[in-house]
């Protein structure tokens, strides 16, 4: 879609689908699960800890 302001250059807007803010869900599920790994990692080096 696209948007003209009083005088000013034409915009393009987007808007998330149902279908993209699955698929952005699922990469976030599967992100915490690689945070979640790697604090697992990190709290088995001595000396070192995850704040």
């Amino acid at each position: 879609m696209y948007k003209r302001q009083d005088g000013g250059r034409k915009r393009k807007y987007y808007r998330i689908t149902e279908q993209g803010k699955a698929e952005l869900a699922e990469q976030h599920r599967q992100w915490e699960t690689v945070v979640d790994a790697l604090k697992q990692i990190w709290l088995t080096i001595p000396g070192e800890g995850y704040a």
